[in-house]
């Protein structure tokens, strides 16, 4: 198996990102790195969602829902955490 190490540098440019990793300890802010990234794939890599979200996508939210950002609301909606 190869092992890839990748740095990732999270700034004001991803303020929803930077918010949800900034309280974290390092190697829990790589595992939730990494768990983004495969729910990424999953829907986006055209292998349809994972078996844990629904099919039926929920609405965008249009503004900060509860102080989360859109991103964030959304991740949660799919993953049905609301």
């Amino acid at each position: 198996m190869t092992n890839l190490r990748i740095v990732v540098v999270v700034n004001e440019v991803s303020p929803e990102l930077l918010a949800a990793l900034e309280g974290l300890p390092p190697r829990s802010r790589a595992e939730r790195i990494r768990t983004l990234a495969t729910l990424g794939l999953s829907v986006f890599g055209g292998r349809g969602a994972p078996e844990a979200v629904t099919l039926k996508a929920p609405p965008v939210p249009t503004n900060k829902q509860n102080g989360e950002g859109r991103a964030i609301a959304f991740a949660k909606a799919l993953g049905g955490l609301e």
